[in-house]
């Protein structure tokens, strides 16, 4: 087997430019963006943190905007016979009397397994949880689908929940983030911290715009 350099200096230049641009564009958004959410957290996470990723659109969104480093974190997720299955709950069970742990789910992931908040009383550890709450399923905005006139009933299926009621209903620490200070707060001050729900809200249909948009130069 004889190493080819041309082909592996091309990808490494790639990558190099790719990540520039990333960088460079993921600056003209806020975190209304689910993006830039899955950026900060990668820029921000303190070392030896667990990291849970749900289904559907957050895996994705991780995939593209994590920034690469060497903070030691490792990366866990699970597929749910519909895909969204017991997330909540699979990220309590990494974080319980583990490390410090953050698990990054949509609204519809966190709502299907809601009644993982039930071992709330019983659960030891610390874990963070971020809800990019964007009322339905995103990932179906992405596709063709979603010109079509029963889109949003059948489709991206809002379900309007209060998610501050919710987990106080459980006895859960909450926090409705709105900028980027007080979600690198949160992430930050994971350990020590037991189980807390933040909420951010994105826009799912802004969402697509600018996912195309930056990804146009990939």
């Amino acid at each position: 087997f004889e190493k080819d350099d041309s082909w592996i200096t091309k990808w490494n230049t790639q990558e190099v430019d790719s990540s520039a641009h990333l960088d460079q564009s993921i600056k003209s958004t806020n975190l209304h963006f689910e993006g830039k959410v899955s950026r900060l957290i990668s820029e921000n996470l303190p070392k030896n943190t667990n990291v849970f990723l749900a289904n559907s659109m957050t895996v994705r969104y991780a995939e593209t905007f994590w920034k690469k480093n060497s903070t030691n974190n490792s990366m866990f997720c699970n597929r749910g016979a519909n895909g969204i299955d017991g997330t909540l709950s699979s990220a309590m069970g990494m974080a319980y009397s583990g490390k410090p742990s953050l698990l990054i789910t949509g609204d519809l992931a966190f709502l299907h397994d809601s009644n993982g908040l039930l071992n709330a009383k019983s659960f030891q550890g610390d874990l963070l949880v971020v809800v990019v709450n964007n009322d339905g399923g995103g990932i179906f905005e992405h596709l063709p689908i979603s010109d079509n006139q029963h889109f949003e009933h059948y489709f991206a299926t809002p379900q309007t929940v209060d998610f501050k009621t919710l987990c106080h209903a459980h006895s859960v620490n909450y926090e409705y983030v709105e900028n980027e200070d007080s979600l690198v707060s949160a992430i930050q001050g994971i350990k020590g911290g037991g189980l807390k729900v933040v909420e951010i809200k994105t826009n799912r249909k802004n969402d697509v715009e600018t996912y195309n948009q930056i990804n146009q130069f990939r």
